[in-house]
C-alpha cells in the first residue's frame, strides 16, 4: 500500500488537486470560526462593497457578506457531494452484487439498464447539438 501511495504522490496533478480539496475542506470546517458573521443571509453592510478588512470578499447586492456565504456554501456542497456519492455507491454495489451473484438473464438485464443510464446524458447532449447544426443527416453524429 505504501508503494502505491509513493507513486501516486509523485504525480504533481494529484498533489495540487489534493491541496485544493483539502483547502476547501478546511475552509468549510473552520470557516465559521474565522467568519465575523454567523448567518450568511444577514444584511451586514451596504451593497456592492469591494473587498476590505471588514468584508474579505466584499458584499452582495443586498449587503450580505460574500465570504460568509462562501464558507456556508462549501459546507453544503461537501455534504451534498458525500450524500450523492454514498447513494451512488450503495446502488452500484447492490446492482453489481446482484448481477454477479445471479448471473444469466438477470445479469444481462441489469447491465443493459446500467448501460442505458450511462448513455442518456450523452444522448441528450447529441440531440441538443444536432438541433443547432445547419446540416441534418445520419452521419452528423459520428
Amino acid at each position: 500500500m505504501s508503494e502505491i501511495l509513493f507513486f501516486a504522490f509523485r504525480n504533481v496533478k494529484l498533489r495540487i488537486g489534493l491541496i485544493i480539496v483539502l483547502f476547501f475542506l478546511l475552509l468549510g470546517i473552520f470557516g465559521p470560526m474565522i467568519s465575523k458573521y454567523q448567518d450568511p443571509l444577514d444584511y451586514v453592510g451596504q451593497g456592492y462593497q469591494p473587498p476590505s478588512k471588514e468584508h474579505w470578499l466584499g458584499t452582495t447586492t443586498f449587503g450580505q457578506d460574500v465570504f460568509t456565504q462562501l464558507v456556508y456554501g462549501i459546507r453544503s456542497s461537501f455534504f451534498v457531494g458525500l450524500v450523492g456519492g454514498g447513494i451512488a455507491t450503495i446502488i452500484g454495489l447492490v446492482i453489481g452484487f446482484l448481477a454477479g451473484y445471479e448471473g444469466g438473464w438477470i445479469d444481462e438485464l441489469l447491465m443493459m439498464l446500467t448501460n442505458i443510464l450511462l448513455v442518456i446524458p450523452t444522448l441528450a447532449l447529441l440531440i441538443i447539438v444536432a438541433a443547432y447544426l445547419p446540416y441534418r443527416g445520419v452521419f452528423i453524429q459520428s
